[in-house]
């Protein structure tokens, strides 16, 4: 952890180690979770911000853009912002993540599932399988058997 609260780091000099052990969770599960969709993020990426580092920050926003696309294409055309709550209320699709969101009008909790990676020479390995987990406090951890959807050639997400 010395090196991840270095002046120099990426996450921020004043970061407490919890919140740089959450910043390298959330970073990690970003990254890997665009890693399929890689080939149009890189491409927006290099048409719209090509002086930014192609990086988790970009992939991060990036997918929440996607994910805004897919709820705002859901909501319909001139959606009102209650139609945007009713649409993301309604579930999105699992877009740009390794498992899908839970997210209703009583559940807020985003992607349901993580693994572990190792980060080795700016490289993100996944290290075993995608685990996931219901809502409930108790809620068994499972293997998750799905898998990422790939991007649309057109690279539109579908609502």
């Amino acid at each position: 952890m010395t090196h991840f609260s270095s002046s120099g780091s990426p996450f921020g000099a004043r970061a407490s180690e919890r919140q740089q052990l959450l910043t390298l969770f959330d970073l990690a599960q970003e990254v890997t979770s665009v890693l399929d969709q890689d080939e149009l993020f890189k491409k927006i990426h290099d048409q719209y911000d090509a002086k930014a580092p192609f990086d988790g920050n970009v992939l991060y926003g990036e997918a929440a853009a996607y994910t805004f696309v897919q709820a705002m294409l859901k909501a319909g055309p001139n959606p009102t912002r209650a139609d945007l709550v009713s649409a993301i209320n309604g579930g999105l699709p699992q877009g740009p993540a390794i498992a899908p969101y839970a997210y209703s009008a009583t559940d807020h909790d985003g992607v349901t599932g993580a693994y572990i990676g190792m980060i080795n020479n700016g490289v993100l390995t996944q290290e075993g399988s995608v685990l996931v987990t219901d809502t409930t406090p108790a809620g068994a951890i499972t293997t998750y058997g799905g898998t990422e959807p790939q991007a649309p050639a057109s690279g539109v997400p579908a609502p």
